[in-house]
């Protein structure tokens, strides 16, 4: 049976109900089997500490929020979550939460100009785009058209229509951890992008593409989405495509390193059998036949091999990705 990815969802102030539940159902169709739970800030810290999960996400709601709730000791276990190996998608508000410096609303009433804690994009998200913003309202939706960077290898879409509303484009910072995934066509500025933070990976997006537009729900009756459904509608099968590929990608490591630790208990627990058959051969408890005993000598020695080989592998990996 494939691992179970451990995913959490931050359930408390700076989110919206509708964020969540988006967010929940596209993890819960794109990573399958994921255990799937939505956390309180309490829960949050306490889970980030003891590195009981291992992807957390952060939805759409106000930055601020998740801030003070959080506090500087969960923002540090977030932290330390990620450096330490652990996976972070921030959508939207998320995306804001994880940069270095937040610039929304420049010169107008929500205006905010803070700098970050996390740093795992260690340059600017700035919003909100394509007009004005409101909180609690659809008032300044839209569905800009994402275009797939041309440098990028990759099964992804090339371009896509989503749901968009307050969200960011990240600026002033690219180095060779950074694969920026998606452009917005109207300002050619990065949408999407990943980033390895020490041995952790990152996944943000100033756009909603966790909504899906056939399960809106409340949000259907209102005049502003349905302005904006024909478009998200049409590229729907585009956006479903592009959750499966980036949220697959996003826990491959877990996955791979859970499928490695398997593998390596398995044999270790072989060659503590074989270890302890050869112990009491030496102890004369046992009457073996020479040729027998040279056998398990040399299937020892494959155990030993195989182990040395998985620890060469996992401080190669450790050191390149540092």
């Amino acid at each position: 049976m494939p691992p179970r990815v451990s995913v959490a969802i931050y359930n408390d102030l700076g989110t919206t109900p509708h964020c969540v539940k988006q967010l929940r159902n596209c993890i819960q169709q794109n990573i399958p089997g994921a255990r799937i739970s939505t956390l309180s800030a309490t829960e949050s810290i306490e889970k980030l500490a003891c590195k009981s999960i291992d992807l957390f996400c952060v939805g759409g709601g106000f930055a601020r929020g998740v801030i003070n709730k959080l506090g500087s000791i969960g923002l540090g276990n977030l932290r330390s979550f990620v450096l330490s190996g652990g996976s972070y998608l921030g959508i939207c508000s998320g995306a804001y939460l994880a940069s270095s410096i937040t610039k929304f609303d420049t010169g107008g009433p929500l205006e905010v100009n803070d700098t970050g804690i996390l740093n795992f994009f260690p340059g600017t998200a700035e919003g909100p785009l394509f007009g004005r913003f409101a909180y609690n309202s659809e008032s300044g939706v839209s569905a800009p058209i994402l275009d797939a960077c041309a440098t990028l290898n990759s099964d992804i879409p090339t371009s896509l229509a989503v749901y968009f509303n307050g969200g960011c484009h990240f600026l002033n910072f690219v180095d060779n951890h950074t694969s920026i995934l998606y452009l917005y066509r109207e300002l050619g500025t990065p949408a999407i992008l990943r980033r390895r933070c020490g041995q952790g990976t990152v996944l943000l997006s100033g756009a909603h593409f966790e909504f899906d537009p056939a399960n809106l729900g409340e949000l259907d009756a209102d005049p502003h989405i349905q302005r904006i459904l024909p478009p998200l509608l049409e590229h729907d099968a585009s956006r479903v495509k592009l959750c499966r590929t980036v949220l697959l990608d996003l826990v491959k490591p877990i996955i791979g390193a859970v499928h490695q630790t398997t593998r390596f208990t398995t044999r270790s627990h072989e060659s503590t059998k074989v270890d302890l058959w050869l112990k009491s051969t030496a102890l004369g408890h046992s009457n073996v036949h020479p040729t027998i005993l040279y056998v398990a000598k040399r299937i020892r020695l494959l155990h030993l091999i195989q182990r040395y080989a998985i620890r060469s592998s996992i401080a190669e990996f450790q050191t390149v990705t540092a």
